[in-house]
């Protein structure tokens, strides 16, 4: 596993996701080595087309990452420059990160749960890959 995702588990102390490391270090093969990790997290990826599954979620100075514990949905890397919108919404106090894009087409909600600072992390990162026009 890469040391700045190591760090970043460490910090966050959950047991579930050092529990993950084998898919976290899938997602991970693909980065090339001067790429940064920034975020990494156990949720639920609720995709219009094919519905939720459990899995990993990361981000990199290169975009959105994903992958489904089961394996029945694909790997997800999308670009920050791919992505025609990228926001945390707020949902009667659930926090999720949606994103759409056209190219290639993704449609996707990942729930934040009821972390509040998760969600300022996330928006905070959001910002800074995504500024305002």
């Amino acid at each position: 596993m890469r040391p700045d995702t190591q760090a970043l588990i460490d910090k966050d102390g959950s047991k579930q996701l050092r529990k993950k490391s084998g898919l976290i270090e899938e997602i991970e093969s693909r980065l090339s080595p001067e790429r940064a990790v920034s975020f990494v997290r156990l949720t639920i990826c609720d995709n219009r087309e094919t519905g939720s599954e459990i899995g990993v979620l990361l981000f990199s100075d290169y975009g959105v990452h994903w992958k489904g514990e089961d394996g029945r949905t694909p790997r997800i890397d999308l670009a920050w420059n791919a992505m025609d919108q990228a926001e945390v919404t707020d949902e009667k106090g659930f926090f999720h990160l949606v994103v759409t894009s056209t190219a290639p087409k993704h449609q996707l909600a990942f729930r934040l749960y009821k972390e509040r600072e998760t969600a300022a992390l996330v928006r905070q990162i959001v910002a800074a890959n995504q500024p305002l026009l």
